[in-house]
């Protein structure tokens, strides 16, 4: 977490978006696992939003899509949980490069 705060009080022109990107998935889930799920939300929607910002790609989006489901799951919202899961379901379906995650 630390790591984290410290690059983003960097400019952001020096970010290395897609390692920040990584680690705020990695801290969100072991927020989860934590029951910290108010921080592990706030992680996992952050980075969401710099893969949106960024453009980085289907991969990542998948991903922490993944994670944020789960977090979602864990808080209770079930029911938007297994949206994101579908919608996650289908872009796997419908995408050679992000299929792997399909199980």
């Amino acid at each position: 977490i630390l790591w984290i705060e410290q690059e983003m009080q960097k400019p952001e022109t020096d970010w290395d978006v897609p390692l920040l990107v990584t680690q705020m998935g990695n801290v969100a889930a072991f927020l989860k696992m934590l029951r910290e799920l108010d921080d592990a939300l706030e992680f996992i929607e952050t980075a969401l939003s710099l893969i949106d910002q960024y453009d980085l790609g289907l991969r990542q989006f998948v991903a922490q899509s993944l994670r944020w489901a789960d977090i979602l799951r864990y808080r209770g919202e079930v029911g938007e949980a297994e949206e994101v899961f579908n919608s996650i379901l289908e872009i796997c379906n419908e995408n050679e490069e992000v299929r792997v995650y399909k199980d």
